[in-house]
């Protein structure tokens, strides 16, 4: 296809051949609807190819750095991955191509007259001081980050090498950086794919760039199939992952049919583990792919892994600093503008799909119990409790990007600016990891609710923007630009007809959460559009300090016996509660004895009676809000002989000292030998560790030891037989 017949083609359908569709927009008293799209067909091309618009530049300013001395600069947004065939997951990230000034499809942007990082993105020490952590923390010595990504970077090791050697971080062990195939090996690794290798380059930079001390264990899939890349995060999980982060996506699904079947969800259901998802990079229910002539449509759903509901849904954010590094401002990322303004601006300045940060609510899968419940989540309008794809969020765009060393960059591989949700999940992974891991709480994301509940400054709240086709616009603001730019002209996006052959009569899809296909207003529009506390696009907003991903509930320490004896009953007593909930008390402690047996009290300490065994006992309180605190566990070894092995010559002479000497093994838990007592033959010679004998007479004997610890438990050793002469 030629260049010109390329642009006719973008041209008829974005704006040649819109059609105005029944249905003005209603006043804003209409009724809340919710949207049900057609059913789309299957039947997708299995990759994209982004030409550049052959005419126009827009020149908004964009991602302003609230910085003093800022410099304009030109730059295209490069995705490092077209949209995924069915059943396989894209990457989710994206390149700073800086370009001249009118380049085709260029868009302007301001940035420090002063450098930042190598390529002019943000570094460790930027993100660090704007969401507020010490990337230096012991905490994240004892946790291990997975990476989970498609294809193999040969490359992976020596690039963090360049990164590490950049900020003065010690090169990476074959202990602090692993790489290993979607089994668990150290190979055969997967074929080379630049595209992913640069997302792998971002994913590993980005969490070291947080977490100094973590471990990090890249997992490469065979390929981008669902199924391969569920076996790999079920590998990370049984390497001991504490963390995993998975920087891909896809529609959750099609036609209103899941993309995936269970068992591949059950792979992102490992409780305890805190396991991160990128919502995507073509904004809520991915409907910047109507803005790609070769694509053209909205997938009518949110991507997952994001929308499982078992891991924590990562969105994107633009992130503004002050001149000392400080935030300036977060907004939810969108490089389309209010109301597709880049997109869709005039017949002859069509610029594709430029990116913007994924969600919406799951097709498929229903939210979890503390979501359902978060404030908010009503003005979201997900239909029949559905999820909501993002539960937190950190920066994304790739103009306020993040600045990495890629071996396969253009031009012979080097330092390059990035972004896209893929940048988002890795970032708070690691902050979790910094944070010290899930702290038990089997669904992490909980922790996010709790304290956007409850402790509501522990977090940084997003308030303006949309990850929509009216991005934050008001629904009448939208329609009224709309009306403007389509001919014939329409004042709803969800009606707009692009040409698309996969649709009837050529609709573009569910491009923004504020109407219906039909052009009903609906007023519960904190879908994709953000707002004060939790929404749609933000979640609960970004991190503001690490609390926000630790427990929020109840703790406590308990006073273990240092011996437990067998058939004899023994107390074990709970102090030290503190609970961050206001008014909240403790209302029942839980006891695990490791024996199958368990008691509930609603005092702090219970009594039980042991037999042999190796017994798990542990501890959790709930308090009066329902919050569980984390069990505290001790293994006891109880009821177990001690034993003894004496050594010593087996020959002596009447009248001189012989030595013997003991070693002793006391198995219990708190045990410690009390007595000693040493025989030869059946008299008693000594009661000490060591026994000297002179042997008074002729003859053979038996010499033997017994050992008793402090339970009352007793062993006998081997016997030494020895000839006097």
């Amino acid at each position: 296809m030629t260049q010109s017949s390329a642009s006719r083609r973008r041209l008829g359908r974005r704006v040649l051949a819109l059609l105005a569709v029944a249905g003005a927009v209603v006043a804003s008293t209409a009724t809340i609807a919710t949207a049900t799209p057609p059913s789309p067909s299957p039947s997708k091309p299995t990759s994209t190819t982004v030409s550049a618009p052959t005419s126009g530049t827009v020149m908004t300013p964009h991602a302003q750095l609230d910085r003093t001395g800022t410099t304009q600069h030109y730059a295209i947004p490069k995705p490092n991955c077209g949209p995924p065939a069915p059943g396989h997951r894209s990457c989710l990230s994206a390149r700073l191509v800086r370009v001249a000034k009118g380049t085709p499809g260029a868009l302007a942007y301001s940035a420090p007259a002063y450098k930042l990082g190598p390529h002019g993105g943000y570094t460790p020490g930027d993100l660090a001081t704007a969401y507020g952590y010490t990337p230096s923390a012991s905490a994240g010595a004892g946790q291990t980050v997975a990476i989970i990504d498609a294809y193999d970077d040969s490359a992976a090791r020596s690039e963090l090498n360049v990164f590490d050697h950049r900020y003065g971080l010690p090169a990476e062990t074959g202990t602090s950086f692993r790489k290993v195939n979607q089994a668990g090996k150290a190979s055969p690794l997967p074929a080379l794919d630049t595209g992913w290798a640069e997302e792998i380059a971002l994913d590993v930079q980005a969490v070291r760039g947080v977490c100094n001390k973590c471990h990090i264990l890249l997992v490469e899939a065979n390929s981008t199939s669902d199924s391969d890349l569920a076996k790999a995060v079920d590998t990370a999980a049984r390497m001991g992952a504490t963390e995993i982060s998975n920087s891909y996506g896809g529609p959750d699904a099609m036609g209103g049919q899941p993309t995936s079947g269970k068992a591949t969800a059950a792979a992102y259901n490992h409780p305890g583990i805190v396991i991160t998802a990128s919502t995507g990079d073509h904004g809520w229910y991915d409907w910047d792919l109507a803005n790609d002539g070769s694509h053209g449509w909205s997938d009518n759903a949110p991507n997952a892994p994001a929308s499982y509901p078992t891991v924590v849904g990562v969105g994107g954010t633009t992130l503004s600093l002050n001149s000392n590094g400080t935030r300036s401002r977060e907004v939810v990322w969108n490089e389309d503008g209010r109301d597709d303004r880049i997109g869709l601006t005039r017949v002859n300045r069509w610029h594709g799909d430029q990116g913007a940060s994924g969600g919406g609510c799951s097709t498929v899968n229903a939210a979890p119990s503390f979501q359902a419940s978060a404030v908010g989540y009503a003005q979201l309008g997900c239909k029949s409790g559905m999820r909501s794809t993002g539960d937190v969020a950190a920066l994304a765009d790739p103009f306020t990007g993040y600045d990495i060393y890629d071996s396969f960059a253009p031009n012979g591989g080097g330092w390059v600016t990035a972004g896209g949700t893929s940048l988002s999940s890795p970032l708070i992974a690691a902050m979790w990891a910094l944070a010290g891991g899930s702290g038990g709480v089997s669904y992490p994301a909980q922790n996010l609710y709790d304290h956007l509940r409850w402790a509501p400054s522990s977090i940084y709240d997003v308030t303006s923007g949309g990850n929509g086709f009216c991005g934050g616009d008001s629904a009448a603001g939208c329609s009224a630009y709309l009306n403007g730019e389509t001919s014939p002209a329409t004042t709803n996006p969800n009606g707009i007809d692009n040409g698309n052959p996969f649709y009837p009569a050529g609709w573009a899809g569910m491009l923004d959460c504020s109407y219906t296909k039909s052009g009903l207003v609906v007023l519960a529009n904190q879908q994709c559009n953000a707002a004060a506390g939790f929404d749609g696009p933000s979640g609960v907003g970004t991190p503001h300090g690490l609390s926000a991903f630790k427990r929020f509930g109840p703790s406590i320490s308990v006073t273990w016996p240092s011996l437990i004896k067998r058939r004899t009953a023994v107390t074990f007593r709970a102090n030290g509660f503190t609970d961050p909930m206001p008014g909240a008390t403790a209302a029942t402690y839980h006891w695990t004895w490791g024996d199958g047996t368990s008691t509930t009290t609603l005092v702090p300490s219970a009594t039980h009676t042991f037999t042999q065994g190796h017994d798990l006992v542990s501890v959790r309180v709930v308090d009066t809000a329902g919050r569980s605190s984390r069990s505290i566990a001790k293994r006891y070894a109880i009821g177990y002989l001690p034993t003894a092995k004496a050594s010593g010559p087996t020959s002596a002479r009447r009248g001189a000292s012989v030595a013997y000497t003991a070693k002793v093994t006391e198995p219990n838990t708190g045990g410690r030998i009390t007595s000693y007592t040493w025989r030869v033959g059946n008299t008693v010679v000594g009661r000490r560790a060591r026994l000297v004998h002179h042997f008074t007479a002729k003859g053979t004997f038996k010499v033997t030891l017994t050992v008793t610890d402090n339970s009352g438990l007793s062993g006998k050793s081997n016997t030494v037989t020895v000839k006097a002469t």
